[in-house]
């Protein structure tokens, strides 16, 4: 079966136009991977700011697992000082994603923060209700 000399060029054009779209797709997924890699290396490297620079990046595009670690390293003030909500933000939007070690994490940071004066909850409904110490609250 031979094709009719008219579509040919519409093949090259549609070959043209999605091509470049599935490499770019693969070259994204392989970036990722390696910046993963590269993160985790620093972490056993001990340069905690450089793989909470990596996961943080990579959890800004909604990569679970990364957020997962960024939430980590938080926590535990590796790469910077110990922030219990900027944790929790990260622990919440991986749990989200569907980290399974997340909701762990989401619910001992949910215990912390009352300590300090928050009184936080996550409701696995995607929503985040929140009040701060002074009184103000805020629904997300």
């Amino acid at each position: 079966m031979s094709v009719p000399r008219h579509i040919l060029p519409l093949w090259f054009l549609l070959a043209f136009l999605v091509l470049p779209n599935f490499l770019c797709a693969n070259t994204h997924e392989t970036d990722t991977d390696q910046q993963f890699e590269e993160a985790v290396t620093a972490v056993h490297a001990k340069a905690y700011r450089k793989a909470l620079m990596l996961f943080k990046n990579l959890a800004e595009d909604d990569i679970s697992d990364a957020q997962f670690n960024a939430a980590l390293l938080i926590k535990a003030g590796m790469g910077q000082p110990k922030n219990y909500s900027e944790a929790y933000y990260w622990a919440v939007l991986s749990d989200l994603g569907g980290e399974p070690r997340a909701q762990t994490l989401v619910s001992e940071l949910a215990g912390i923060l009352p300590a300090l004066g928050f009184a936080g909850r996550f409701d696995r409904g995607d929503r985040l209700d929140w009040h701060d110490p002074c009184g103000e609250s805020a629904t997300g």
